[in-house]
C-alpha cells in the first residue's frame, strides 16, 4: 500500500488543477483568438489575446516543472533546483507577470489611452529582467508566488480602475463584470501571497497549521473559473464596442447625408422606408410615399400633423420622452404600435437621428413596418442557428476534439491510478483524499464528455444496447455521489426489455446527467428514483427527486445551454442540454415536469423510440472468455494508463503483458502465435502503429482474434475514428474511464448474466 502523506497529496492535488488549469488556458486563448479576429484586430484585442496566451505558457511551465526528473514534489522525492526547474519558474513569474501588465495595457487602449509599443517592449524587458533576478535569488516556489502576488494584486486592481474611467455611455454588462473579476481576482491574489508568506515565515515549525491552507490547496480550480470569468467579459467588452462602433458610423452616415435639404428632400422622397422629419414641437414638417401610404392614404399627406397622432394612445407618453431624449447609439431602434387612418393597430420599428437645418434641430425618423416579418424572422434566426451549428462545428469541433484528447489521457491516468489506489482499501485521511481526487476527476470528466457531446450534438457510435445493463451501469457511476449527499437513491427495472440501436455511452451519459440534477435537486435526506419501463414501443426512462421542484419560470429555460441554478463551480449549463441533444439525435423526447401538488418535487422523463429487437435481459454476441487461466495483452503509449489497468487485473487473476505501440503488440502476439491471449486492450493514437493500424493487421493475418480486442481512446470526436468505431463496432472505453467498466466489458465478452427487476 502506496503511502501518502499530507505534502503529497496537495502535490497531486496542486498538480491535476494546474494540468485542468492549463487546458482551460489553452482553450481560452484560442476561443479568444477566433473571436477577437471576426470583431477586429485592434490594439486591445491583441492585447488581450496575447494576455491570455501568456498566462496560458505560465501556468504550463509549472506542469513542465512537475515532469521534470526530480524536480518536483511527487511520491516525497525531494525538490532539485536544476536549470530546467529554474526556467520553468522563470516562465512560470514572466507569463504571469506579462499576463496582468498586458491586461492593464488592453484596458488603457479601450479607454482611449494608447500605449505605444516601445513603451510595451521596454515594460516586457523589464519584467524578464525582475523576473530572472527574484528567481535566482529566491529559488523557492512559494517565495517567488508572494513576490507574484505584491505584483500582480495591483496590477488588476489598476485594470479594474483604468476600466472604471469609462464613460456611463460605453459601461456594459462585459466592463462591469470584467471589473468585478479584475478586483476579486486581485483580493484572492492578496491572500494567496498572505498564505504563501505564512507558510514561509513558519516553515520551521511543528504542526503549524496555516489559516490560508485550504484556499492554498483550491487556488488552481478558483483560478480556473477566474479566468473563464475574465474572458467571458472580455469578449463582450469586445462585442459592445464593436456594437458602438457600427451604430456610431450609421448615425454618422445619417448626419453626412442630411447636410443638404434638397439631397435630403431628393432620398426621403424616394426611400422605401418611411421618412418623416419632425421640428422641435413633434409635428410633421417633410414626409415621403411611404410613410403618407403607412399613416394615411394614398391620396393624402401626413405633413403638418403632430407625429404622436401616428401611434397608438398608449405609446403616447413612451413616445414623447422618447423624442424628448438625444438619440444615442446604445439604444438605436425603438418598437410602437403605429395606427393606421382606419384606427388598426401594426407593429413598426423607428431609428432616429439629430439634423441641425436652417439653424434649428429636427429629429429625422425611419420607420419600417414589421407586421409581416415574423415568418421571414422565424426562418432568419433558423437558418442563423444552422449556420451558428455549423460553424462551431466545423471552427471548434477540431479544436475541442485536440483539447479534449490531450485532456482526457492524463484524466485516465489520474481515475486509473486512483482506483487502483481505492481498491486496496486505504483507511481514514488517505482514503478521503483519495477519494476528493477522485470526484474533482471524476468532475472533469463529466465536464469534457458534456462538451464533446455538445460539440458534436448527440452523434456517437450506435450498437444493440441492452437499455437495463446500460442504465445499471450509469446508476452505480453516480450512487458514491447520491451516498455523500445522504440521498436514497434506487433503481427500478423490469425483469426482461427490448434493446435498441443506439450510443450506449451516451445513453449512460443521459441517464448520468439527469440523475446527479436530481441529486442535487433532492438534498441531504431526499430520495431518486429512476425507472425504467417500456410504453407504446417506446423505452421511456424517468427520473424523479421529492426536492421542492422546478420554478414555474424556469422550466421553459432549464435546456437551454449554460442555463444553471447551481453556485458558481458546481455546475456547467450543459448537462441537461447535453441529455436533450442525445435523446433528440435518438429520435426521442425529453420533457421536465413538477410532480403535483406543487412542492412534491420533479420528474425528467426521457422516451426513445425502441425499434425492431427482441426482448432479453442482457445483450452481447462476443467470444466467451475462458473461466481460468486468462491472459491480456495492454497496448497504450501511455505507461501511467497502463500500470494501473495491469494491477487490476492481476489482482483479479489475469496474467498480464505491455506494450508501448501498436508495433511491439503486434509482435508480441505473433511469437505467441496469436493464441495466447484472451483480452487485448489497445488504445486508438499512439506513435508509430495506431490502434487501427493494429486492427487492420490482425484483420489480414487472423481476423478472428478480432473479437478478442476491445478499444481504448480519449478521441471520439475526430471523423475517422468515429466512422472506424461504427464500422468495426468492437466495445470502446472512453478515457477518462472507471476500472468497474473494465470490469462491465469482460463481463460481457465473457458471457451473458442475469439482470434484478429493480435496484
Amino acid at each position: 500500500m502506496i503511502d501518502l502523506s499530507k505534502y503529497e497529496v496537495t502535490a497531486v492535488v496542486a498538480f491535476i488543477g494546474t494540468i485542468v488549469q492549463t487546458s482551460v488556458a489553452v482553450l481560452l486563448a484560442g476561443l479568444f483568438f477566433l473571436l477577437s479576429r471576426r470583431a477586429g484586430r485592434r490594439p486591445y484585442t491583441v492585447a488581450w489575446s496575447w494576455a491570455l496566451v501568456a498566462l496560458a505558457g505560465g501556468i504550463g511551465a509549472v506542469v513542465a516543472s512537475y515532469l521534470l526528473p526530480n524536480s518536483g514534489p511527487v511520491l516525497g522525492v525531494p525538490i532539485r533546483m536544476t536549470a530546467a526547474v529554474l526556467l520553468c519558474y522563470t516562465s512560470y513569474l514572466f507569463g504571469k507577470l506579462l499576463f496582468s501588465g498586458l491586461l492593464v495595457v488592453g484596458a488603457l487602449d479601450y479607454i482611449g489611452v494608447p500605449v505605444h509599443h516601445a513603451v510595451v517592449r521596454s515594460a516586457a524587458l523589464a519584467l524578464a529582467i525582475l523576473t530572472l533576478t527574484t528567481v535566482v535569488l529566491l529559488q523557492t516556489l512559494d517565495q517567488i508566488v508572494i513576490v507574484q502576488a505584491v505584483i500582480v494584486a495591483p496590477t488588476l486592481a489598476g485594470c479594474a480602475f483604468v476600466l472604471m474611467r469609462l464613460p456611463p455611455q460605453r459601461r456594459g454588462i462585459g466592463s462591469k463584470l470584467t471589473i468585478l473579476v479584475c478586483f476579486l481576482t486581485a483580493v484572492l491574489w492578496l491572500a494567496y501571497g498572505a498564505g504563501f508568506l505564512l507558510s514561509w515565515l513558519h516553515r520551521h515549525e511543528v504542526g503549524y497549521v496555516n489559516p490560508f491552507w485550504g484556499l492554498l490547496r483550491a487556488n488552481p480550480f478558483i483560478d480556473t473559473v477566474m479566468e473563464m470569468l475574465l474572458a467571458f467579459g472580455l469578449v463582450v467588452m469586445i462585442n459592445e464596442q464593436a456594437e458602438r462602433e457600427v451604430e456610431g458610423e450609421r448615425a454618422a452616415r445619417l448626419s453626412e447625408l442630411a447636410s443638404s435639404g434638397e439631397r435630403l428632400s431628393a432620398v426621403i422622397r424616394g426611400a422605401m422606408d418611411a421618412i418623416v422629419l419632425l421640428d422641435g414641437k413633434g409635428f410633421i414638417t417633410l414626409s415621403n410615399a411611404a410613410a403618407d401610404q403607412m399613416f394615411a392614404s394614398a391620396d393624402a399627406s401626413v405633413a403638418g400633423r403632430p407625429f404622436a397622432q401616428c401611434v397608438a394612445e398608449s405609446e403616447r407618453i413612451a413616445l414623447a420622452a422618447w423624442l424628448a431624449a438625444p438619440p444615442t447609439g446604445d439604444v438605436p431602434n425603438r418598437a410602437m404600435l403605429g395606427l393606421r387612418p382606419d384606427e388598426s393597430t401594426f407593429r413598426v420599428e423607428a431609428s432616429s437621428a439629430d439634423l441641425s437645418l436652417g439653424g434649428s434641430t429636427h429629429r429625422l425618423l425611419v420607420i419600417r413596418d414589421i407586421t409581416g416579418r415574423e415568418k421571414a424572422e422565424a426562418e432568419r434566426l433558423e437558418l442563423q442557428q444552422r449556420l451558428a451549428q455549423f460553424e462551431k462545428t466545423e471552427a471548434l469541433g477540431r479544436l475541442v476534439s485536440g483539447i479534449t484528447h490531450e485532456l482526457n489521457n492524463p484524466l485516465a491516468a489520474i481515475l486509473a491510478a486512483v482506483g487502483d489506489l481505492l481498491e486496496q482499501e486505504p483507511t481514514g485521511h488517505k482514503r478521503s483524499v483519495l477519494a476528493v481526487i477522485h470526484e474533482q476527476a471524476q468532475r472533469c470528466r463529466l465536464i469534457t464528455r458534456n462538451l464533446v457531446y455538445f460539440i458534436r450534438g448527440g452523434e456517437g457510435q450506435r450498437q444493440e444496447t441492452a437499455p437495463t445493463t446500460a442504465v445499471g451501469r450509469a446508476v452505480e457511476e453516480v450512487r458514491p455521489e447520491a451516498e455523500r449527499s445522504q440521498v436514497t437513491l434506487t433503481l427500478v427495472t423490469p425483469p426482461t426489455i427490448p434493446s435498441l440501436m443506439a450510443d450506449p455511452v451516451a445513453l449512460e451519459q443521459v441517464v448520468a446527467n439527469l440523475t446527479l440534477n436530481a441529486i442535487e435537486a433532492a438534498g441531504r435526506g431526499g430520495r431518486v428514483r429512476v425507472v425504467l419501463s417500456v410504453r407504446d414501443g417506446r423505452l421511456v426512462l424517468a427520473v424523479e427527486d421529492n426536492g421542492p421542484g422546478i420554478p414555474p419560470l424556469l422550466l421553459s429555460r432549464i435546456f437551454d445551454p449554460f442555463f444553471t441554478r447551481k453556485p458558481v463551480g458546481r455546475g456547467s449549463g450543459l448537462g441537461l442540454p447535453v441529455a436533450l441533444g442525445i435523446i433528440q439525435h435518438h429520435g426521442g423526447t425529453l420533457v421536465a415536469e413538477n410532480i403535483a401538488p406543487p412542492g412534491r418535487g420533479a420528474r425528467v422523463t426521457a422516451e426513445i423510440p425502441l425499434g425492431p429487437g427482441k426482448p432479453r435481459a442482457h445483450q452481447m454476441e462476443e467470444r466467451p472468455l475462458p473461466a481460468t487461466q486468462r491472459r491480456a495483452l495492454i497496448i497504450d503509449d501511455e505507461a501511467p494508463v497502463r500500470s494501473p489497468l495491469r494491477r487490476f487485473l492481476e489482482r483479479r487473476g489475469w496474467q498480464v503483458v505491455e506494450a508501448e505501440d501498436g508495433e511491439q503488440g503486434l509482435q508480441i502476439l505473433r511469437r505467441s502465435g496469436f493464441d495466447d491471449f484472451d483480452l487485448i486492450l489497445s488504445d486508438l493514437k499512439m506513435p508509430g502503429m495506431s490502434g487501427i493500424d493494429l486492427h487492420d493487421q490482425l484483420m489480414a493475418e487472423r481476423s478472428d482474434l478480432v473479437s478478442r480486442l476491445v478499444f481504448i481512446t480519449g478521441d471520439v470526436v475526430s471523423t475517422d475514428v468515429a466512422a472506424f468505431l461504427r464500422q468495426t463496432a468492437r466495445p470502446v472505453l472512453e478515457k477518462p474511464f472507471e476500472l468497474t467498466e473494465l470490469d462491465s466489458v469482460i463481463e460481457r465478452l465473457s458471457g451473458p448474466r442475469q439482470e434484478n427487476g429493480s435496484g
